[in-house]
């Protein structure tokens, strides 16, 4: 009874404010607090378009995330980064789903992104919005939305970054509140040695409060890390782990709620090419 209340009041929630169900976070990002505006790489790189510039290699990858261990919450999702020749940037496809049967949230989302003058890094994304439902008032629609996102090398080990989600405000519904909130965040990535980082993002969605989030990522010789962070409002902890096995990365996290409990997520990556250049962008 107390899971069936609690998914009622998340579906109820959700359909006011259509905001939880297109949030993005995979097991590396939710590993340390989803602090991701500054952070380079491929799974941040679904967060903020700009981060998959920096990208030499092509990346496959599969994500499951589950909130408060509840099946009708669970986040599914694929996606994949190709790096253009001649160093003309990265085209990316991404395929989500969130939600039962009785309710999908499903995008379809490409983008692109490019380095300039080896110090920044810019990127745009569309989404096809598509909502699906058992509900006939619910199904079938859907509506187009825009990422558009910034990272800077400021030095060598300092990144600043900064991310604008369904920056065009489109309409998912037939009322005018059925809108897609508009989500702003920056952050910066401070890298204290190789592979470990600090990190730390101020996050605004429109109509709700600003969100502040906290990040660590250490790495063992290059192959075990371990993740940490925190985020405020919802306040929340998360922990985590990642290994890479040669081209092989796996990574396990949770977030924790003192009232919701856990929300565990798991992600797994594939990197086409033989030696990677630049190990510290795999977050």
């Amino acid at each position: 009874m107390r899971k069936i209340l609690l998914f009622s009041f998340v579906i109820i929630l959700s359909l006011n404010t259509l905001s939880a169900q297109f949030s993005y976070e995979s097991a590396s990002t939710v590993g340390y607090g989803n602090s991701a505006s500054a952070v380079p790489g491929f799974w941040s790189g679904m967060m903020n378009p700009a981060a998959l510039g920096w990208l030499n290699d092509h990346q496959l990858g599969i994500n499951y995330y589950n909130k408060y261990i509840l099946k009708e919450l669970g986040y599914r999702d694929i996606a994949y980064a190709h790096v253009l020749n001649g160093e003309s940037g990265t085209v990316s496809a991404h395929i989500s789903q969130f939600g039962a049967s009785s309710l999908l949230y499903n995008t379809f989302s490409v983008g692109y992104s490019r380095v300039f003058a080896d110090r920044v890094a810019a990127g745009l994304t569309i989404k096809y919005f598509l909502l699906t439902s058992d509900q006939p008032e619910y199904s079938g629609i859907g509506t187009i939305g825009f990422d558009a996102g910034l990272q800077v090398k400021i030095i060598d080990n300092l990144y600043f970054g900064t991310v604008v989600s369904n920056l065009n405000h489109s309409k998912l519904g037939t009322y005018g509140y059925d809108r897609l909130p508009i989500v702003g965040s920056l952050g910066f990535m401070y890298q204290i040695a190789k592979q470990s980082s600090l990190m730390v993002d101020i996050v605004k969605e429109s109509d709700k409060k600003a969100s502040v989030r906290f990040g660590t990522n250490f790495s063992f010789n290059d192959k075990l890390y371990v993740r940490g962070g925190f985020q405020t409002t919802p306040s929340r902890v998360s922990f985590g782990v990642g290994y890479r096995i040669k081209n092989f990365i796996i990574d396990v996290s949770s977030s924790w709620h003192q009232t919701l409990g856990f929300s565990p997520a798991i992600s797994m990556s594939y990197s086409f090419k033989k030696e990677r250049q630049q190990p510290n962008i795999i977050y």
